[in-house]
């Protein structure tokens, strides 16, 4: 029989023993596992907060014009979604609005649409309206003042969501 000495209380056991007699420690075989289990646990904490790091140096990092060319994008857009709504319901029939066509200045603070509509009599007709200073205008002199402008572009395609 092989005695060693416990590492809690001094006190000798017996090697093979489970837990030393005297303290109720677990015996120098099992606190060995224990420490490379506890090792092993840190090592792969620590890989994975490397990893992680690393994938995060990676991402690609948006310039300050790239995020306001994107929050102007998503303004827009839902400005185009409340005008679209607004003009849906000032005509006779708002299912059969279709929108043909919407340009906007850089800003989105004015929304030119070409659209089609049924009238009252049930006959589809192309119509176009302005959005501008918070209402629909459909004169054509409107039209003229704001949508002729070189300043009016292409509806800007969906952005991606803005961090």
């Amino acid at each position: 029989m092989v005695f060693v000495t416990c590492k809690i209380c001094k006190k000798e056991m017996v090697k093979d023993a489970d837990r030393c007699p005297h303290c109720d420690s677990l015996g120098p075989k099992k606190n060995r596992r224990v420490m490379w289990m506890m090792i092993g646990l840190v090592i792969l904490l620590a890989a994975g907060m490397g990893w992680i790091i690393y994938n995060r140096s990676q991402e690609k990092v948006r310039t300050r014009a790239e995020i306001d060319a994107a929050r102007r994008a998503e303004k827009i857009h839902q400005r185009i979604m409340s005008a679209t709504f607004l003009l849906k319901t000032s005509v006779a029939d708002p299912v059969s609005v279709q929108v043909d066509d919407i340009k906007t200045n850089i800003d989105g603070s004015v929304l030119c649409y070409q659209y089609s509509a049924k009238d009252s009599n049930g006959r589809q007709q192309k119509k176009k309206a302005v959005f501008a200073e918070g209402n629909f205008h459909y004169s054509g002199g409107s039209w003229g003042i704001y949508c002729n402008s070189k300043d009016i572009m292409e509806v800007p395609d969906k952005p991606p969501p803005v961090d």
